[in-house]
């Protein structure tokens, strides 16, 4: 179909289709099929301005996005044509994939350079937020205008390809423009918060000096920009507003700026000071001290910036701030009118959580819990985060619970916290576990789902858990979610004897959702649900298909162990209405070997039946694991059903070398005449012949030319076969028989001296074809045998005057010598950028990728 004839509107539904076909694969841990990826990159690179923009959309999507993927949208940036709304599509979709579009770099400084101005500043601001820096780059950073400004963010958001960009931005700092000095500061910033290069502390002199700059602005960038020009590893914190113990990442500035810094916390401009001590956060204690009396007036002053700063360093600093616990409780209880006040007071109830001791900070936070102003909920977590550690948390959170908040529109809010909290809470106290309890079976839906969770988290450590989630998941629902999220919660907590038997008794509830979630449920536990194989086997009867796919997957799950449910299982599977929720082939594998019997049986019994088998069709599945089938698929080869023989010569196919057996009598299908009404026939007994090898190869090789592809497939396990294909070389034969002869040969091994004056004869050849075979085969030579005849041969293949050949060669070569192949760069640019009549643009960009590295494209 003629891509430029298909409507805007059809190729939107064809998106739609794709995407749906990514969610669906990514929902089996798989992702989208390749030939929708060849669909879109199709869109990509020939269709129009919008069949191209949509098609990038769909490509940046986080399931699709990938560097070989960001390089094909960067290489389309780079077309000869000029597309406004194009273009910004595909700075936009490149965007959105973040880091993901780190190998895009090298082509979009190429972009960059040619357009200069003539693009809007908001993309190159758009890139800035994305891309590994490269000096190329770096020549626009120091141009008067918005562009110099623009690249010099731009380099500063990820590392530079080298020094030469951090020189361009350090000799910024000095310049007379007040603008490019403070662009240059924040380009660093963002340059070494994000890359951490050893180079960036060249750049410290400068930016100490920048400290003294007459321009406020200039000064807190440069104080930021030193934050982050080195980093360290803090010990781990235990944050008490959630109980979890966190290991970070922190920063601190070099030692040699801290004095200068430490003179800029007394900057008679606040924003300077309170930067600067905020910067040294993470300092010794000597440090710690001198700053919170900067940070305490940032968190007095009325710019909500510098009290968010201030508050943030006091949740770092943690208990060394103690000094600061006054400060904080009067912002804890000052009444604020604006919104955005009222989260930073949100923020500084987590500080106090992070720097008050039990005995200080628990009653200072239940002060403020009446404070109508005051947003409940952090209070209940930053209080919940005590745990036991103070005797009044889990009698508050036990209330709270129970009877939430005075505010109306918080209350049940509150009591969702509260009742999390109390499932984290250690040790675990019968009265939590009773209000817990309380919830599960209460009428309250959204209550009983936190009090599930939290019960989960609670686990076997009280003995009336699991009989209160067995009883949640009876209890009536809306629609079915909280009693699947009681079982799921059973789940979570393991195979106990006490959870395997409250399933049992499930499988028997009179909803079918019950039923099938806690098949699911004990199909998970495996083998240990064993004692649930005969409730299992019954539930194959049951009405409701979804629950009899259930106990179907549960019974394949436990595998081995479920040996009675086979017959039950193979039945269920020949039902010629059986739902299609499951894919029963792919469960029956699971079972193994143990099911193997049965399904031969079933094979007979479905002898004359038309379409699949599924019973052949899990043999074909378990391949080698099926070996003990192979006497009696002998045996079906002398079927009067030509569908009987046929399957069994698949099955044997994929059993492969352990049905070494099954020759003798798979050669009698050779020996017959061809009938056309007869099956199997000679093309499907010889792939058979194939996969099994060993002796069968000897038999393919009296069957040449016919099984010539055959034994090139089978590689070198069709060594033994030489000698018969040597023959094939001779100049009396046809010429395409000696060149698939050649091509044989070269993938299974033969002597390189033979073969190499017919693949050159090959590369002599008028049709483009057979050149591209001829450099395929010596492509498996040169793998062996790096002979110069035949990377001589390659080589010169690169100025084919057919672009099918050079891209063949280029790939050859690649596939040999990997990035060292720096030759063939050329080609795989002249498939991305050219408007050639073979492309391959997935295999070009992957080979840039390789080649390039992280290096600049030219041209």
């Amino acid at each position: 179909m003629r891509l430029r004839s298909v409507t805007f509107a059809s190729f939107c539904c064809c998106l739609l289709t794709i995407a749906g076909g990514i969610a669906l694969a990514n929902e089996r841990g798989g992702i989208a099929a390749e030939k929708d990826w060849e669909e879109l990159v199709q869109y990509l690179y020939e269709g129009d301005a919008v069949q191209q923009a949509a098609a990038a959309k769909e490509l940046s999507q986080p399931d699709a996005a990938s560097p070989l993927v960001a390089t094909l949208l960067a290489y389309q940036l780079r077309q000869e044509t000029y597309d406004k709304e194009r273009d910004l599509a595909l700075v936009t979709a490149l965007a959105q994939m973040g880091e993901t579009a780190k190998a895009a770099a090298p082509q979009l400084a190429v972009w960059l350079r040619r357009q200069g101005d003539n693009k809007p500043v908001k993309k190159l601001d758009a890139l800035g937020k994305i891309f590994p820096q490269h000096a190329s780059l770096a020549r626009l950073a120091l141009q008067p205008g918005p562009t110099g400004q623009a690249a010099l963010l731009l380099l500063g958001d990820k590392e530079p390809e080298s020094s030469q960009a951090l020189q361009l931005l350090t000799a910024g700092l000095a310049h007379p423009r007040v603008e490019i000095r403070r662009a240059a500061c924040q380009a660093i910033h963002t340059y070494t918060f994000s890359a951490f290069h050893s180079d960036a502390m060249l750049a410290t002199d400068s930016l100490i000096i920048c400290l003294q700059d007459v321009d406020p602005q200039v000064r807190a960038a440069a104080v930021t920009a030193l934050a982050d020009l080195e980093t360290f590893l803090a010990e781990p914190v235990t944050r008490r507003y959630d109980g979890v113990l966190q290991r970070k990442i922190g920063r601190r500035v070099p030692d040699k700026a801290v004095p200068a810094i430490a003179r800029a916390t007394q900057d008679p401009v606040l924003h300077v000071a309170v930067r600067a001590a905020h910067a040294l956060r993470h300092g010794d204690p000597v440090v710690v001290e001198a700053i919170i009396g900067p940070l305490i007036a940032g968190l007095q002053s009325e710019h909500r910036v510098l009290r968010r700063l201030a508050v943030e360093a006091f949740q770092e600093i943690g208990p060394a701030a103690n000094d600061a616990l006054p400060a904080l409780r009067v912002e804890l209880m000052l009444e604020r009118t604006d919104s955005l006040d009222t989260w930073i007071r949100a923020d500084v109830a987590r500080a106090i959580a992070r720097i008050a001791p039990a005995e200080q900070g628990v009653p200072l936070l239940l002060a403020a819990w009446n404070e109508t102003r005051m947003y409940p909920g952090t209070l209940v977590t930053a209080i919940g985060g005590y745990g036991a550690s103070h005797p009044l948390v889990v009698p508050f959170l036990l209330e709270a619970a129970t009877h939430g908040h005075s505010v109306a529109k918080h209350a049940k809010v509150v009591q969702k916290i509260a009742l999390s909290a109390l499932g984290r809470v250690r040790p675990v106290t019968a009265q939590t576990v009773g209000c817990l309890i309380e919830h599960v079976l209460g009428p309250d839906l959204d209550l009983r789902w936190v009090a599930v969770r939290a019960l989960e988290n609670v686990g076997t450590a009280d003995p009336r858990v699991i009989p209160a989630l067995l009883e949640a998941a009876r209890l009536p629902d809306r629609d079915g979610q909280h009693q699947s999220k009681a079982i799921a919660a059973l789940r979570y907590i393991g195979p106990a004897d006490q959870t395997i038997e409250g399933l049992r008794q499930l499988l028997k509830d009179p909803s079918p959702n019950i039923r099938s979630q806690s098949a699911r449920t004990l199909g998970i536990f495996g083998v240990a649900a064993k004692a649930a194989v005969p409730d299992l086997i019954a539930l194959l009867q049951d009405g409701k298909p979804h629950v009899r796919d259930a106990a179907f997957q549960a019974l394949c799950s436990i595998g081995a162990a479920a040996r009675t449910a086979i017959p039950h299982l193979v039945r269920e599977m020949e039902r010629p209405q059986r739902s299609r929720g499951i894919h029963p082939v792919m469960a029956m594998t699971q079972i193994g070997p143990a099911a193997v019997p049965e399904l031969v049986r079933s094979m007979r019994r479905q002898a004359a039946k038309q379409g699949d088998s599924p019973a052949a069709d899990v043999l074909r599945r378990l391949g080698p694991q099926a070996v003990d089938a192979v006497p009696e698929l002998i045996e079906m080869l002398d079927d009067d059903s030509n569908l009987l023989r046929l399957r069994a010569v698949f099955v044997l196919r994929e059993i492969g070398p352990d049905a070494e057996a099954a020759v003798p009598r798979l050669a009698t299908f050779l020996q017959k005449e061809p009938d056309p009404l007869d099956a199997p026939n000679r093309s499907t007994v010889q792939a058979a012949l194939a996969a099994i090898g060993g002796p069968a190869v000897l038999l393919l090789a009296e069957d040449l030319p016919e099984t010539i592809e055959l034994l090139r497939r089978m590689n070198t396990r069709a060594k033994a076969a030489l000698p018969a294909l040597e023959v094939l070389l001779s100049p009396a034969e046809e010429n395409d028989v000696r060149y698939a002869a050649a091509e044989a040969m070269a993938s299974i091994g033969g002597d390189v001296r033979l073969l190499l004056p017919v693949l050159q004869e090959m590369l002599q050849s008028s049709s483009p074809t057979v050149r591209v075979q001829a450099i395929q085969a010596m492509q498996h030579l040169a793998l062996r045998d790096r002979t110069r005849g035949v990377v001589t041969a390659l080589r010169q293949s690169l100025d084919d005057p057919d672009q099918t050949v050079r891209f063949a060669a280029a790939q050859s070569l690649l596939a040999v010598f990997g990035a060292t192949a720096q030759e063939t760069l050329p080609v795989f640019h002249e498939m991305l950028l050219g408007k050639p009549d073979y492309r391959n643009p997935l295999a070009a960009a992957n080979a840039v990728i390789l080649l390039l590295g992280e290096g600049e494209a030219g041209g």
